[in-house]
């Protein structure tokens, strides 16, 4: 199991991730390329919060594949196109991963991919 760490000499996480995750030694590790909510039959929904939606089920079928699940997560990155975004991300982190123990980065950028693209996520995980 990763160790965590939240020094208590540093401002707390301000939301459900942590400063730090140690991978124990011997853990397979996963790189997981940045998902969009791009379906299956390629359609894109028009909204973040959908797009959110299809992102989280392709990187959970990702780990499934592997033989993981969102609790071996150990890093997230998520990128969103609007600033407004934020609250989305958040929000989907908590339904798809409940209380996340693994660090986390959120960027807005000026655009994505495609430009319907609104919402975009990468992952580490590890399993021992």
């Amino acid at each position: 199991m990763p160790k965590v760490y939240n020094p208590e000499t540093i401002a707390a996480p301000p939301s459900n991730f942590v400063h730090g995750v140690e991978v124990p030694a011997n853990a397979r590790t996963l790189y997981i390329s940045g998902q969009t909510g791009v379906r299956r039959d390629g359609s894109i929904p028009e909204s973040c919060a959908d797009q959110a939606d299809v992102a989280w089920q392709n990187l959970i079928e990702i780990l499934k594949a592997a033989g993981m699940g969102v609790e071996d997560i150990v890093k997230i990155s998520v990128f969103v196109t609007d600033p407004a975004d934020n609250a989305v991300a958040r929000d989907k982190r908590t339904q798809y991963a409940g209380r996340y123990q693994g660090t986390s980065t959120f960027l807005i950028v000026a655009g994505l991919a495609n430009p319907k693209l609104k919402f975009e996520i990468e992952a580490i995980a590890a399993k021992a």
